[in-house]
């Protein structure tokens, strides 16, 4: 599949701290809520790649959902760790529940990438089937993957990600 994040609002990328910022708020709203957030996933299935899985070593990872007036709402957090092996392909993030006909191939939230000590990046969360999502960086046309975010995964690179779906 192939998809270019969209410019949002206009053509001017927004910085990645404003959008740590917008995604820093949405959590502390989440957790001011009185709703439960759900844990998710193994460390075996949370995140795997079209060709070879990645093996998560060390790295810390947290996945939850809440069911909402007829959506799945999703924050995944993961920063690298010693050990941590990059596998090969497009990396996709297991959703906790079938997305509907509707949500596959539509962008359903954003991404916030740290390379860290290189650069931060956005991007945007696309269902790339009814069972996982991929993340594709600003004005890009491949999924994250294997080579990294911008440059090769190292520890303390981190990847966090809000998005909400229909579920089938």
């Amino acid at each position: 599949m192939s998809y270019v994040a969209p410019d949002l609002l206009d053509a001017t990328p927004y910085p990645a701290a404003m959008w740590q910022a917008a995604l820093d708020e949405v959590e502390r709203l989440s957790a001011a809520s009185a709703a439960t957030w759900t844990a998710y996933g193994t460390s075996g299935t949370i995140l795997t790649a079209v060709t070879a899985n990645p093996a998560l070593g060390a790295s810390t990872w947290a996945a939850a959902y809440l069911l909402s007036a007829g959506q799945v709402h999703v924050r995944f957090n993961l920063t690298v760790g010693a050990g941590f092996t990059a596998g090969t392909g497009a990396y996709r993030i297991l959703l906790p529940f079938a997305a509907s006909a509707a949500a596959i191939a539509a962008e359903v939230g954003q991404a916030f990438m740290d390379d860290f000590g290189a650069a931060l990046r956005t991007g945007s969360v696309i269902a790339a089937d009814s069972t996982h999502v991929e993340i594709y960086r600003e004005s890009s046309t491949a999924a994250i993957g294997s080579a990294g975010p911008g440059s090769a995964w190292a520890t303390g690179d981190r990847i966090k990600l809000r998005y909400s779906y229909e579920p089938a």
